[in-house]
């Protein structure tokens, strides 16, 4: 009786499941609202990179200045290339 009731509701569970994955998503807005959410998703993607690369140039910089502080004055110099 409990396995019965059980695969019931787990072949509702499935075929309920079946019946909302075959609903197509339609979005109500219009193509400009569309591409102006495209652009501005754009322009923020560019942001992040454009902030991450300046972030990788700054400790770049920040090593490159670390490695001249330490070899100041000295007669060998190491460099190590990555």
């Amino acid at each position: 009786m409990r396995s019965q009731l059980l695969l019931m509701v787990t072949t509702a569970m499935l075929l309920g499941g079946c019946a909302y994955g075959e609903q197509k998503f339609v979005d109500t807005r219009s193509p400009a609202e569309i591409a102006a959410d495209a652009r501005a998703v754009d322009r923020a993607e560019r942001a992040e990179r454009a902030e991450r690369r300046n972030e990788r140039r700054q400790e770049l910089m920040d090593e490159a200045n670390a490695r001249r502080r330490a070899n100041q004055g000295s007669r060998h110099i190491y460099y190590h290339f990555h």
